[in-house]
């Protein structure tokens, strides 16, 4: 139970980070707010994901090129949902219909982006690294991009 406790408060500390960002964001504009969340998660993310996986010196070798390689490809994904959230948000109250569908279709075509890397990479991460280190590994991240994902969907309205 000890080390499940030792992780759950890394997710809690993060949580407390987004939530004073998201109080100082209050003052910020919608831009804004999504970059602050976006930037104070992933600074944290690596120093979770170090302190939680306590890999051995032979993982750690081929843990973290393959971890960055990913970072940087998940990058790109993440900068398409930025792209269509700022979208989303310069036309709030104004969407035709035809951007609706337009939009909602990219969202989707990025799901299914995110979803065809995240395979991959569990292809790469288990031809390096145990089976268990790499559900470990997708989990955390899983974990994280919730936090992430809880805290823009509190940040961007419905559509009117």
């Amino acid at each position: 139970m000890g080390k499940y406790f030792g992780n759950f408060l890394l997710i809690l500390a993060l949580c407390g980070f987004v939530f004073e960002s998201s109080l100082y964001a209050q003052e910020m504009n919608k831009d804004e707010k999504v970059d602050v969340t976006r930037s104070i998660i992933q600074s944290e993310r690596e120093s979770i994901i170090s302190s939680t996986m306590k890999l051995s010196e032979e993982e750690r070798e081929k843990f973290w090129p393959l971890y960055h390689e990913y970072r940087a490809e998940i990058k790109k994904v993440n900068e398409r949902s930025v792209k269509l959230i700022t979208e989303y948000l310069e036309h709030y109250g104004n969407h035709s219909d035809e951007r609706a569908r337009a939009m909602m279709n990219e969202f989707l075509e990025i799901k299914k982006a995110d979803l065809d890397l995240k395979m991959a990479y569990v292809k790469k991460f288990s031809d390096a690294l145990p089976p268990t280190t790499t559900l470990k590994f997708f989990q955390l991240e899983n974990r994280l991009d919730a936090v992430v994902t809880n805290q823009l969907i509190n940040q961007i309205p419905l559509v009117k």
